[in-house]
Formats: C-alpha cells, sequence, structure tokens
C-alpha cells in the first residue's frame, strides 16, 4: 500500500514538467468521473451506483499510475479484469469494470507517447493476425448476421478487450519484466477469495453464499467474483505458470504458498476444462524449461510443489464442496448458464424469434451438452464458410430446447471462431497465436523461465476455452500485450548484451 501511495503521489505531483503531468490527471478524473455519472444515472441494476463506483475507482488509480508506475498499473488492471462477475447493466447492455480504465489509459498512453513503441515487426506480425481476425468478425456480422445490435454488443467488448492488449504492451514495453509477480499474486489473491467462499459454503451452505454456483442436480462449484465456475478455474490455471515461476526464481515460503493456493483452488470451480488447461500449461511450462534451461536440477522443487499442490487440489474440493448437500430445493439459485460466459448477447433488448435446436439438450455444463450443438454449428458454417456467420450469432438462429426463451450458444472456442469468423478469421486467431508461441519459445532470450510461463498461460487458456468460450475477456489480450512486452524486451537485452560483449 505504501507503494501504491508513492505511485499516485509521484503521478500526481509530477517529478519532471511534462506533458503527462497534467493531462494524465485530467483524464484520469475526467473517466473515473463520466463512469460515475453514466452507471449511477444510466444503470438499470440496484447495484449500478456500487459496480459504476469500483469502475470509477479502478479508472481513476490505473490511469494515474500509467505515467509513474506502469508495471503497478498493469497488474491493477489485470486484477479488475479478472472481476468478471461485476458488470454494469445499461439500457444498451453490460459494461465490465476494467473498460473504462482500458479506454481511459489507452487515451493517457497516447498523449504521453509511449504508444510509439508499437513499432517492432514481430509485434506488428501478430497484430496484423488478430487484426484480421477482428475485421473479419465485423464484416461477417455486417452481412451475416440477423440482429446487428446483438452482434454488436460483443464486437464492442472484443474490440475493447483487444485493446487492452495495446494498453498492456505499451505499459511494459519498456520497462523491466516483473509483471509476473503480479499476475501471481492476482492468482493467489482470487485463490483465497474462492477458499473462503468453499469454506463458508461448508459452514452455513447451500442456500445464499455469494460466488458459489449451486443448481439442481449439480455438484456445488465456486464462481467467486467470476462470472462463472469455469471462467474462475481457468483464470487460476492460466496464472498457475507464473505463480510456478515465481516459486522457482525466488524460493521463499510465501511464494511457495501462493503457488500452491493458485493451483489447490483451482479444484474448487470442479471444472474439467480448467484442469485440461492446467495440465496444456504445465506441459508448455516445464517443456521449454527442460529444453532451453541450464542447470535442469533447479527444477525439482518446482516439479515438487506443483505435484503437492495438483495432488491436494482434488482432496480439498471433495472436503469443502460436499456433494450430497440438499441442493435441489433451492432452484431458484440456478446460475446464469455455463458456457456464455457473461456475453453481451445476453443483454436487453433482443427480439429475434430464434428456432429451438432440433436435438434433445444434455444437462448444461457437460460434455454431451457441447457436442449436442457440433451438428446444427457445422450445418450453419456450411453456408458461410470464409467469413463466417458474425459476432454471437448462434444464439440468434437458435435457441435451447430445455429454455425456449433463451438463445444456445457454443462453448468450444476452435468451433465457435469458425462459426463467427469463418476459415479467414479462425486461421488468422491461429496464426496470431503460433506466431506468439514462437517468438516466446525459440532460442535466443536470455530470460528463459518467464518466456515458458508465458507460453504456458497462453496454452493454457486455449486449451481450457474448449470448454467454455471466453476469448472476448480482457485477461486473455491483457496476458497477449504483456507476452508481447516481454519479447521484445528480451530481444532488446539479448542484442544489448552482444554489442557489450563485442565491445
Amino acid at each position: 500500500m505504501r507503494d501504491l501511495a508513492e505511485a499516485l503521489r509521484a503521478s500526481i505531483a509530477g517529478d519532471t514538467p511534462d506533458r503527462g503531468r497534467l493531462v494524465v490527471p485530467a483524464v484520469a478524473v475526467a473517466t473515473a468521473g463520466t463512469t460515475f455519472a453514466v452507471g449511477a444515472l444510466v444503470g438499470r441494476s440496484s447495484d449500478a451506483i456500487l459496480t459504476s463506483g469500483i469502475a470509477a475507482v479502478a479508472a481513476l488509480v490505473i490511469i494515474l499510475l500509467v505515467r509513474s508506475a506502469p508495471v503497478l498499473a498493469f497488474g491493477l488492471l489485470f486484477l479488475v479484469a479478472s472481476l468478471s462477475r461485476l458488470t454494469i447493466d445499461l439500457p444498451v447492455g453490460h459494461v465490465r469494470v476494467e473498460q473504462p480504465a482500458i479506454l481511459g489509459s489507452f487515451l493517457a498512453l497516447a498523449v504521453l507517447g509511449r504508444l510509439g513503441t508499437l513499432r517492432d515487426r514481430s509485434v506488428a506480425a501478430v497484430g496484423a493476425c488478430f487484426g484480421l481476425y477482428l475485421t473479419v468478425m465485423v464484416l461477417s456480422s455486417v452481412l451475416k448476421a440477423p440482429v446487428l445490435a446483438v452482434s454488436l454488443r460483443l464486437l464492442i467488448w472484443t474490440a475493447i478487450s483487444m485493446l487492452s492488449a495495446v494498453v498492456a504492451y505499451a505499459l511494459l514495453g519498456r520497462r523491466p519484466g516483473e509483471e509476473q509477480r503480479s499476475l501471481s499474486w492476482v492468482g493467489a489473491l482470487q485463490g483465497l477469495g474462492g477458499l473462503a467462499i468453499a469454506g463458508l459454503f461448508l459452514v452455513a451452505g447451500p442456500l445464499g453464499i455469494p460466488g458459489m454456483q449451486v443448481s439442481p442436480g449439480e455438484v456445488p462449484k465456486v464462481a467467486s467474483v467470476d462470472f462463472e465456475a469455469n471462467l474462475f478455474a481457468s483464470l487460476l490455471a492460466m496464472l498457475a505458470p507464473f505463480a510456478l515461476e515465481e516459486w522457482r526464481r525466488r524460493r521463499t515460503a510465501v511464494s511457495a504458498i501462493v503457488a500452491i493456493v493458485t493451483i489447490v483452488a483451482l479444484g474448487l470451480g470442479v471444472t474439467r476444462g480448467a484442469y485440461a488447461g492446467l495440465a496444456a500449461g504445465l506441459v508448455v511450462y516445464f517443456g521449454v524449461l527442460v529444453l532451453r534451461l541450464t542447470p535442469r536440477v533447479m527444477l525439482g522443487p518446482v516439479v515438487a510443489v506443483a505435484a503437492f499442490a495438483l495432488l491436494l487440489a482434488p482432496a480439498t474440493s471433495s472436503v469443502l464442496l460436499p456433494a450430497e448437500r440438499p441442493v435441489a430445493p433451492f432452484a431458484s439459485q440456478a446460475p446464469t448458464a455455463s458456457g456464455t460466459a457473461g456475453s453481451p448477447g445476453a443483454s436487453p433488448g433482443f427480439t429475434a424469434s430464434p428456432q429451438p435446436t432440433p436435438q434433445p439438450t444434455p444437462t448444461a455444463d457437460t460434455l454431451a451438452f457441447r457436442l449436442d450443438r457440433v451438428p446444427a454449428a457445422l450445418a450453419d458454417i456450411k453456408t458461410s464458410p470464409i467469413i463466417g456467420l458474425g459476432a454471437a450469432s448462434f444464439g440468434q438462429w437458435h435457441a435451447r430446447q430445455d429454455a425456449p426463451e433463451t438463445r444456445d450458444y457454443i462453448g468450444m472456442l476452435a468451433l465457435v471462431a469458425v462459426y463467427e469468423t469463418g476459415f479467414i478469421g479462425a486461421l488468422a486467431l491461429f496464426a496470431g497465436f503460433l506466431v506468439l508461441f514462437i517468438l516466446l519459445i525459440k532460442p535466443g532470450g536470455r530470460d528463459v523461465g518467464r518466456a515458458a510461463a508465458y507460453a504456458g498461460a497462453i496454452a493454457s487458456f486455449l486449451v481450457s476455452y474448449e470448454a467454455t468460450n471466453a476469448m472476448w475477456f480482457s485477461i486473455n489480450w491483457l496476458i497477449v500485450g504483456a507476452a508481447l512486452a516481454f519479447v521484445v524486451r528480451s530481444r532488446q537485452a539479448t542484442r544489448s548484451a552482444a554489442r557489450d560483449g563485442h565491445g
């Protein structure tokens, strides 16, 4: 807290008479004031004042920090972005609490001239791929979506989230690489919160426990401050490589506890997709370390902590979330349908009449539920295989058999990418991540551990999102932007060392 207070003081007072001394605080105040005014005056829900207040404070603090403490600003932005359950409900749709901070930070960074660092060719290549993906999604939405207003909400969410990658890159591109510590601490805070919620459920559940996802006939799950249990567990899975990397680098009791808590709390989401994502992330993380790290004997303690946490995770979940609790009488507590991942397409105002899918509908949050949508999705894709059918379009064509008033959804990232953007957009998205992976894992960088952590985190969410499509959330693109900043920093450090060696 002392570091945060000092950074805020330096940002407001200004240590040097540059243009950011006055303009950045003005942007921060304007963004925060507008956020609170719009949320409080226009918001549709009783929680709008509280949520808009949180978003306004977050925007104010983060924007003030972009000049004096950019690494801290990144960490706070990621923390706020992880609170995916919190949205400001407006007549035109939902606003996530980190979105004002992203927009304000981008403006502040532009004023400071920090966006001029986006000239690296590798960054341009990755950015071009992701830009093509978004462009195709916009084009297909305009040409193919039955209700453009529904698609527009998802397009806006996706565009702002992708803009957060630019913000993360600009914040971290010229700073020493310590942002992975912030990411590991976000995982620890999320994990501790999840453990506290599960403990409260064990003592006082099943009724009225905030942060629990309790549905009739299903195992209780912890969603914490995330939109659903899938996202809570997937978030911890993607942050686990950063927590393990902190333990490898520092070997303190605190860093070991952070890594263990992150992995153990993942089990509270009771999500096989997140476990698959964690497995993929750890395979990539340890694989890169084994191939490139010398000496490899230093990996023993990291493997031991990971193995201990993996063994403890299911045991902790079974103790804190007993399946025999009588949840059936409390059907009113059923959560938002799993797999929708907070889609802005679910906003009020949808007036089309989608047709129910002809197949029987298995229980949501199962593999059968996801596979059940594949035939209908493939049949639709054949009508527009090149550019797809537009953002949030599957639910515009199909309703759920078990709930005809509810739009259906696809819970697999790979399939929904083809459905919404066709083969052009899906290949562009794949190419962007492929190029980023190559940049991270190829030999030449000096900081192998951080490269492995970034590669593992990205592999983790790409795999876990095959069980819940959540690519439009900012947390993913903040990781992408930070990874690109790391690549550029690592390359610059290598070149500098080579010049010093020849000198």
